[in-house]
């Protein structure tokens, strides 16, 4: 796909609201069906990208970014136990083999989940509101991760 204007000021440094910009992308890319890139161009805006929106377009990039820190922090837990369980067994291949797959999650995707972690503290909804459910999805993905973490751990 051809870049945008938007996409293109997004990623000039020398352009002051390049934040918006990239706000504005990724609406363009969530219009079209793109959701990767939409989540992409909402990192990249920052805090112009507004968590707090009642807007199915941001419930929407929330979930997704939600759905892909979990992926990326499954994939992560997954290689160190592998990783472990190479050590444990002495298999230097599969110990190499098990730190290459270890990536680190992107540090935007960790902000989005802070703010909503935050912003779910602020408002003390500890049980999904009827109108909004991402504070219940990622109470659901602080589940699913202290799960894996005790899993992981048992395995080892």
């Amino acid at each position: 796909m051809c870049p945008s204007y938007s996409e293109v000021l997004s990623e000039d440094e020398a352009f002051d609201d390049r934040h918006l910009a990239a706000l504005v992308a990724s609406k363009v890319y969530y219009h079209l069906g793109e959701l990767n890139d939409a989540l992409s161009f909402a990192l990249a805006a920052g805090q112009d990208f507004d968590l707090d929106a009642q807007s199915l377009y941001a419930s929407t990039i929330i979930a997704r970014a939600m759905d892909t820190y979990t992926e990326q922090r499954q994939r992560n837990d997954a290689a160190a136990t592998a990783e472990a369980a190479a050590l444990e067994e002495g298999d230097d291949e599969m110990h190499a083999a098990g730190t290459e797959e270890a990536t680190e999650v992107d540090p935007r995707l960790t902000a989005i989940v802070d703010r909503m972690f935050e912003r779910c503290f602020r408002a003390q909804e500890y049980v999904p509101p009827p109108r909004h459910r991402s504070c219940f999805t990622l109470l659901s993905l602080l589940s699913l991760l202290s799960l894996l973490s005790l899993l992981s751990g048992r395995a080892r």
